[in-house]
């Protein structure tokens, strides 16, 4: 739940397009379920009412037929009876269930009567031409029609008052008295080529003539429906119009909200993006040192990335699919409650083993973007050092090391693969059990008449399409589950504490004066301590140097001065000032730092040149270059200052990369210089024109010069020599070689080195 409240967060910003996109979602979901509950005046309104074959429904006990003809049922067979029949022969069939029993009885005493006559005398030809009208009301009653005729034709053989009997035929009983009831005279065939009774049977009384025609209908032609003199076509009109509609809501709603969840989700996934990123910008170096750089690619591109995928998919998917669900499940429980219960029980029972993966598939997914970090990892260090990695040969062992990350990854991204796989067959298992629930439940009230054949087909087709929204919903959960392990490592990272945090209410460094003071500062790593109790004062202006062997602490106490740390104790003061009480901006901007690893981007010259400084000129960029001594190999190049030096400046040499550095310290233009073997790596044609390039750097600045080449610092107005984080010696160069110290056993060795390197493994 935090991690969904974290996420609103990103997406509050832009409600008003979420609220756009739900409206076109409820839209959406509306013209869907409409669309669902129009399959019932669909069949029921036009193919049912106006269809050439119609399922009679055989009615035999007068106990059914009583509630068949009153309000108790509202099947289609009930309505369509009691809307063809007259009121008061309804409430005169209601109140005596005995009318139907007098025409069974009368209709049998005519079929017996008609077999004896046909043995003792010929039988009159049948009226083939009555221009008499067919039945007045030529609706299917097929509720008291079969009931009456299929009583009446009961029995296979009917017999007569003497011992001679007819057998009807058993194929066809139907035809034999047809037959015989046409031979006799009492049966003719209307305009409209339907069968009726000339008179009604003895004994009958006139009335019972109408309901017996009404019986012979529905029992000589069960196949054939008793058409409607007056066909409708309302519906047919009505019903494509409504479906037109519904489809063009339903296209212009999906397209709202694709679009506007689309613009808004992807509008949050930038801004967590960008603050994910200042955030990483803002972080102290202790930060780097603890996450490697491949980590921090892989979630700013990988998870930030899944995310984005998934977001805006799973925002309007989610959202989309569970209105769908609520407007697909009125219609299921409008048309039938009875079997929207049994889907109450099924698709519950569903959820739980989906919720099950989705937790492991959340776990392996987790894991899986761990290791896409290691491979990022991986990809940096031997991308970065691929001139290191085929210098020594490692090529093949590279592609080994990769190949076991990426297979991993392959075997976790497997795992996450198959808890994706399994949710389909669970939603198919279950959906087939529901599908058969529901088959045998409403074909069992549809044969009942308690359910049309409109509401059933509705039913089927609502549920079929709530089973997709549902089956969406489940694999929508798997994806879901990726996306949040994705956001809870980029909300870890976003948790990182920063050690290095700005005061409320610090003050701005002026740049005009630079005097620097070190005040009993102790300072370590981790454990051991790597600075002691140093003291230091640098005069506005003045240069000091810091030597010593590699780890003595030299370079800790530049990134002390720059605020990368700060000291476990002690402080650090600028012009006065406590580094922690000021703001870290008006800090580093009055500082220029020039270190052995020159850093370059893949941009042009100039913009190397001016990075850092805003507004800046041409003509200052070309005199800071000048002032480097970098202007002459610049103009010589492709494009001048506008060519592009590649990844880390790929394309210049070390003493051009120098002196690119050493014009953007000139451009900065900040009191405070600091020097960290800025000439080591150097040969010695280049180092002296960097060299030169640094002395129009240091001219008016306050130094600080780290350097192992002790010719670089002969000026330097105090150099403190460094042991185990302690200043062990102090003073200016003249001062130092006076002294039988560690700074002139340094400078004995250096040149020694220089002259005969073989003898010189003594002093060392």
């Amino acid at each position: 739940m935090k991690l969904f409240v974290r996420l609103l967060r990103y997406v509050k910003p832009y409600m008003a397009r979420l609220i756009g996109a739900l409206a076109c979602i409820i839209v959406l979901s509306g013209t869907t379920a409409l669309i669902a509950y129009l399959v019932k005046p669909a069949i029921d309104g036009i193919f049912v009412q106006n269809s050439s074959v119609i399922a009679l429904t055989d009615v035999r006990d007068p106990a059914a037929l009583d509630r068949l003809l009153s309000d108790q049922t509202d099947s289609f067979e009930a309505r369509l009876l009691r809307s063809a029949v007259p009121a008061e022969n309804m409430r005169q069939l209601h109140n005596s269930v005995e009318k139907p029993k007098g025409l069974i009885a009368s209709g049998r005493n005519f079929l017996a009567q008609l077999a004896e006559e046909k043995l003792t005398k010929k039988l009159r030809g049948a009226e083939e031409n009555s221009d008499e009208p067919a039945v007045t009301r030529p609706v299917a009653l097929k509720a008291a029609a079969v009931a009456a005729f299929n009583a009446l034709l009961s029995q296979e053989t009917l017999y007569v008052e003497h011992q001679d009997h007819i057998s009807l035929d058993q194929q066809d009983p139907v035809f034999f008295v047809r037959e015989e009831l046409a031979a006799g005279g009492l049966l003719r065939r209307g305009k409209d080529g339907r069968w009726l009774l000339a008179r009604a049977p003895q004994g009958s009384e006139s009335e019972d003539l109408r309901w017996f025609n009404i019986a012979l209908l529905a029992r000589l032609y069960p196949d054939v429906l008793i058409k409607n003199q007056q066909r409708d076509y309302s519906m047919l009109k009505l019903i494509p119009l409504l479906l037109i509609l519904c489809y063009l809501l339903k296209g212009l709603a999906d397209f709202g909200q694709n679009y506007l969840i689309g613009s808004a989700g992807n509008r949050a996934i930038m801004d967590m993006r960008s603050d994910l990123y200042r955030h990483i910008q803002g972080m102290s170096l202790s930060f780097f040192s603890r996450v490697s750089t491949g980590e921090i690619m892989s979630r700013i591109s990988n998870d930030v990335g899944i995310l984005r995928r998934t977001l805006s998919s799973a925002i309007m998917k989610l959202s989309r699919n569970f209105f769908l669900v609520i407007a697909l499940s009125a219609v299921v429980v409008y048309q039938n409650w009875q079997m929207a219960i049994l889907c109450l029980i099924v698709l519950p029972a569903a959820s739980f083993p989906i919720a099950i993966l989705g937790k492991k598939g959340r776990l392996y997914s987790l894991k899986t973007q761990e290791k896409m970090g290691d491979l990022s990892t991986l990809l940096d260090e031997t991308i970065s050092g691929n001139q290191t990695v085929k210098s020594y040969c490692m090529e093949s062992r590279e592609n080994a090391r990769f190949a076991s990350e990426a297979g991993r990854i392959y075997r976790l991204s497997v795992k996450s693969v198959k808890i994706g796989a399994l949710s389909s067959p669970i939603m198919h298992i279950f959906g087939a059990v529901l599908a058969a629930g529901i088959i045998y439940l409403g074909g069992y009230q549809v044969i009942q008449g308690s359910m049309t054949p409109g509401q059933f087909f509705s039913f089927i087709a609502a549920l079929a399409l709530l089973l997709k929204p549902i089956k969406a919903l489940s694999g929508e959960n798997i994806k879901l589950q990726r996306a949040l392990a994705a956001a809870d490592r980029i909300f870890n990272m976003l948790d990182m504490h920063n050690d290095i945090i700005e005061k409320p209410g610090a003050v701005e460094l002026p740049p005009l004066r630079r005097t620097v003071e070190l005040r009993d500062v102790w300072f370590r790593y981790e454990e051991d301590w790597v600075l002691k109790n140093l003291r230091l004062s640098a005069p506005a202006g003045s240069v000091t140097a810091l030597v010593g062997h590699s780890g003595a602490g030299k370079s800790t106490i530049t990134n002390l001065l720059l605020r990368f740390y700060d000291p476990q104790q002690g402080a650090l003061l600028i012009d006065g000032v406590d580094i922690r009480d000021a703001t870290i901006a008006s800090l580093r901007a009055g500082i220029a730092l020039v270190s052995q690893e020159t850093i370059l981007f893949n941009d042009s010259v100039k913009h190397n040149i001016s990075y850092g400084s805003s507004d800046v000129s041409d003509e200052a960029v070309i005199a800071a270059a000048r002032a480097a001594f970098a202007h002459e190999f610049i103009e010589q190049m492709p494009e001048g200052y506008d060519t592009v030096i590649g990844e880390r400046g790929v394309k210049l040499s070390g003493g051009q990369r120098q002196r690119i550095a050493i014009a953007r310290a000139i451009m900065k233009d900040a009191p405070l210089l600091i020097l960290d073997e800025a000439t080591s790596a150097l040969d010695t044609r280049s180092e002296k024109v960097v060299q030169d390039a640094l002395d129009n750097l240091m001219r008016g600045r306050t130094t600080f010069i780290i350097a192992h080449r002790l010719s670089t610092i002969r000026n330097a107005d105090q150099i403190l020599v460094m042991a185990d984080g302690e200043v062990v010696e102090r003073g200016t160069h003249d001062d130092l070689v006076r002294h039988s110290g560690i700074y002139n056993r340094l400078i004995e060795i250096q040149s020694c080195y220089q002259k005969k390197p073989a003898v010189c493994e003594h002093i060392v």
